[in-house]
């Protein structure tokens, strides 16, 4: 018989979180800047709560959501789209995630 836990482990959670993938420092600003007001928060608790950066950083945000069971994500594009850079972030995020 399963239980509630078995149910509860068995549940996807998605967040939906601003992504901003190896940007320039002024468009990183501008990115945090719009998710703070957005948020009414602080830009420094803003960019906890967002997919920027680089690589490691990137993985760390993957990895500090998963600790609290988050198993899907949902990236809000925080700049004009970019092929490339959601490409670039497959290529080195995600395959790191699931080599992991």
């Amino acid at each position: 018989m399963a239980t509630a836990s078995d149910a509860t482990s068995r549940t996807k959670k998605t967040i939906a979180t601003p992504f901003c993938y190896r940007a320039s420092r002024e468009q990183e600003n501008t990115a945090i800047n719009f998710a703070a007001a957005l948020g009414r928060t602080s830009p420094d608790e803003a960019r906890k709560q967002m997919m920027i950066g680089g690589r490691d950083e990137c993985l760390h945000t993957i990895e500090r959501y998963a600790r609290c069971g988050v198993t899907h994500f949902i990236l809000i594009a925080a700049r004009s789209f970019d092929p490339e850079e959601v490409s670039r972030f497959a290529d080195e995020v995600i395959a790191a995630v699931r080599k992991r």
